[in-house]
């Protein structure tokens, strides 16, 4: 039997354990279906990113088999400032030159413009079975012109898999908001040439049917997000040590408010969101006896994701020490952490995913789109999510009382949900396998603004 060629699009990097957790699922839902299936990871990141070979250590060593591509059009950049700047300009420039050649390029002898690894980028894309563009938060924007390059160089991947003619899907996303005429079309555009788009909770899938015509609106469908099928692994010993016997986890981010009026306004509103997060804290070692723990969700890659940063602010507001976990895990280390505690507290969303996942109840801080919001309705716990621009201490301290008082019951709802979940994921998936792939493996021709049958 013919295995299958997957390319997977828009790996970030395994600082993110949200987004190892994203791919990490997502690989196993393929390989269920497909042992033997060739799986590439195509980067975000340039090939000549001297970090390069760092953000995927973890992806890598679990599955060796797995191909990791740089990037033909990179979402950042290495080097100095004006350095970055310029490499930007090339890419971007070189990168709607290639767009618009791509198909021809081999007649027009174009071999001499990429280097050996973006010929094998390409290649790969050419050579696809199947695109998927995997889950995350990736295609909105904020009107800007910044906004609408940002939504371009996300969506690149698709664009050139479309203009080589593959097969492209949409797998686990949460898509918009989306301002702008021009930025609306071109989401647009990409959207109609998928097989199939499958987004993570309802309000993505209103948007994508607004954006689509009436005839093309079935093939939007919801499902869930890939991390919900990461099963716990053990923990190092020295992490075990580490662990009290009850605890509350706590995950945080720096979070800069990129749509406030102003900086002033913005640092505030940050100082005020890790205050309150300090005062639930302290009201959770000094009343409910429970030690918090700060758990890495995300480290990096860049200096805005290091939630360390975020860790030391918050320090300063604790009325005593914290259990910090510095250490590189993987998502189903921190999967058997969140299975530990009592409770979490998580500004990271994968962070309550994961928590999800074995059963520990979590309160979700919003910070950007509506994916905590859906997901949390979806799992049954609405009544859990804060929005990190108007977070009150007292309201939060709140909703850990009642999330204390009801952790029993919360737990049995979760195991319940979370074995549905897998059946649902898991068929889901199967219906979207066999029109692509059929029983027998071999690939079907599904062309893009082609939407495969409803299943």
């Amino acid at each position: 039997m013919r295995h299958a060629k997957i390319v997977m699009t828009n790996g970030w990097s395994d600082d993110n354990k949200g987004d190892a957790a994203i791919v990490h699922g997502l690989i196993e839902l393929i390989r269920k279906r497909d042992p033997g299936a060739e799986i590439t990871l195509l980067s975000s990141f340039s090939h000549r990113d001297p970090s390069f070979s760092r953000h995927y250590r973890l992806t890598s060593q679990r599955y060796p088999g797995i191909r990791v591509l740089g990037a033909l059009l990179p979402a950042s950049s290495w080097g100095g400032r004006i350095g970055r700047r310029l490499r930007r300009v090339a890419f971007l420039v070189r990168g709607l030159w290639l767009l618009l050649v791509a198909p021809h390029r081999a007649k027009l002898g174009l071999g001499w413009s990429l280097s050996s690894e973006e010929r094998e980028t390409l290649g790969a894309l050419q050579e696809a079975d199947l695109i998927i563009a995997k889950g995350g938060h990736l295609y909105f924007s904020d009107g800007s012109l910044l906004g609408l390059l940002g939504l371009f160089i996300n969506l690149y991947p698709l664009l050139i898999g479309q203009r080589l003619g593959r097969t492209c899907l949409i797998y686990g996303q949460s898509i918009g908001p989306v301002k702008g005429r021009v930025h609306g079309w071109l989401l647009a555009r990409a959207l109609k040439r998928c097989a199939k788009v499958v987004v993570r909770e309802q309000a993505s899938f209103e948007l994508v049917r607004h954006l689509l015509p009436t005839t093309m609106r079935r093939h939007v469908e919801v499902s869930w997000d890939t991390a919900f099928a990461i099963q716990p692994e053990p923990i190092p010993a020295e992490i075990e040590r580490m662990l009290p016997d009850r605890f509350v986890a706590v995950t945080l981010r720096q979070w800069h408010f990129p749509y406030a009026k102003d900086d002033r306004v913005a640092k505030v509103t940050y100082q005020k969101y890790l205050k309150s997060m300090a005062e639930m804290i302290n009201y959770c070692q000094r009343v409910e006896r429970l030690r918090a723990v700060i758990v890495p969700q995300v480290v990096g890659p860049t200096k805005m994701e290091d939630d360390y940063r975020a860790w030391d602010e918050l320090a300063q507001h604790c009325e005593s020490d914290l259990v910090e976990i510095r250490a590189d895990l993987t998502p189903g280390q921190l999967a058997s952490i969140y299975q530990r505690a009592e409770a979490l507290v998580g500004t990271r969303f994968h962070s309550v995913i994961l928590a999800a996942t074995v059963h520990t109840p979590a309160i979700a801080i919003s910070y950007h789109g509506h994916k905590a919001d859906g997901i949390m309705q979806m799992l049954g716990m609405k009544d859990f999510v804060a929005d990190i621009g108007c977070l009150e201490a007292d309201r939060l301290v709140g909703m850990l009382q009642k999330l204390l008082a009801n952790r029993d019951r919360l737990r049995a709802q979760l195991s319940a949900r979370q074995s549905e979940i897998l059946a649902e994921l898991n068929g889901h998936f199967d219906g979207l396998w066999f029109a692509f792939f059929g029983n027998d493996g071999a690939h079907r021709d599904v062309r893009p603004g082609n939407p495969i049958l409803a299943h």
